[in-house]
């Protein structure tokens, strides 16, 4: 008899936008695949979906903005300017060479700030660009500001929202937990580090251990999966005697 365990409990969130409009959500019976081949489960009320729930807000509330600067550089603030040009740079690439770009042109124009030193806090989601706070305007931001900004960056590109995912993880090689974003390409997961430019495969990456995903689906858990195969038969369980 095989039977499928699932162990190891991943956090995960999720947004996504239709060409600058709006935030879909996956329907909940569509099947998908995760990176790291992680299974998804659904997940409780807690900081990070709080978190989510906010940089969702704030997100959609710039939309229309940036939409309408794609439209018209005219329209543009400085920020959103660059942030338009970025994308429509991207548009004129093609498969890997559209995510690479944008991987790599990101990784130039932020640089590295923990929360702690930019805000005084711990940790702070920011979108890329909001009241002049986010990475975009500031030039400066931790791990989960370069996924938030290529996360944006793509979707304007034309990624779809089933092929991106922010992945929270722990890094084994420096002790610590990071977030990247992963973009399915031909069936295969690409991790975009802010510490790299190189597109690498999600199952190369043996030093990360998923905690997290945001993407369209809302907030999940994610686990791994095994099987356990039972070559005898359970050992009878003796009867136990009532009480006399």
């Amino acid at each position: 008899m095989i039977r499928t365990i699932i162990v190891a409990l991943v956090l995960a969130l999720a947004p996504s936008s239709q060409r600058a409009s709006a935030i879909e959500l996956r329907p909940a019976n569509d099947k998908v695949d995760h990176p790291f081949g992680m299974a998804a489960f659904a997940a409780p009320d807690g900081v990070n979906k709080d978190k989510w729930r906010k940089i969702k807000a704030e997100i959609l509330s710039e939309l229309p903005k940036l939409t309408k600067c794609q439209a018209n550089l005219d329209e543009c603030t400085s920020t959103n300017r660059k942030f338009a040009e970025i994308v429509k740079e991207a548009e004129s690439q093609e498969g890997l060479a559209r995510i690479a770009l944008i991987n790599a042109v990101i990784n130039a124009l932020i640089d590295y700030e923990p929360d702690r030193d930019q805000w005084g806090v711990a940790d702070q989601w920011t979108p890329p660009f909001i009241n002049k706070k986010g990475a975009f305007e500031t030039g400066h931001g931790d791990c989960e500001d370069y996924a938030l900004a290529k996360y944006v960056a793509l979707r304007q590109a034309g990624v779809r929202s089933e092929d991106v995912r922010m992945v929270l993880v722990h890094d084994y090689a420096v002790r610590a937990d990071h977030a990247v974003l992963a973009v399915r390409y031909d069936k295969h997961w690409l991790i975009l580090d802010n510490r790299w430019d190189k597109l690498v495969e999600d199952k190369e990456l043996k030093q990360f251990k998923p905690l997290a995903i945001v993407d369209a689906g809302g907030v999940t858990l994610l686990a791994k999966q095994f099987t356990l195969n039972s070559k005898f038969a359970p050992a009878a369980i003796p009867e136990l005697r009532g009480s006399q």
